[in-house]
């Protein structure tokens, strides 16, 4: 007697019948900005259920490379999202996401950039 063993693992949400149906991106930010100026950033996510709360719900930030070093938060719980925060570097390049999470799992955005110029970051004095 000869058994044949087969690996036939059914999932009945292999794309597209289970999709995921959470967006997360980015609705306003500049292009262009100046070292020590303050950086307003929006954000929009989608497909989300009415009772889903957001935790974490904010922007990933770093100067130079992708390692999204820095982060700060959403100052609403209500869509459209968005937060502040001074770009303390630059000349270079500033690297933007958004990061969500819903029920444990997390979703992102899009890497998007903004270009830092050289700025004044002395006070003036009046």
């Amino acid at each position: 007697m000869v058994l044949e063993l087969t690996d036939n693992i059914y999932d009945n949400c292999d794309s597209p019948i289970c999709e995921d149906p959470i967006e997360v991106y980015l609705i306003s930010y500049p292009s262009i900005a100046d070292d020590c100026e303050n950086v307003y950033i929006a954000w929009k996510v989608t497909g989300l259920e009415s009772e889903s709360s957001l935790f974490p719900n904010k922007i990933l930030w770093s100067f130079g490379d992708q390692g999204f070093s820095n982060s700060s938060s959403s100052e609403t719980i209500i869509q459209n999202y968005y937060t502040n925060f001074t770009c303390s570097q630059g000349p270079g390049l500033l690297y933007i996401k958004a990061r969500v999470g819903v029920n444990g799992k997390f979703y992102e955005s899009n890497v998007h950039i903004i270009i830092v110029g050289e700025g004044d970051c002395s006070e003036s004095e009046e």
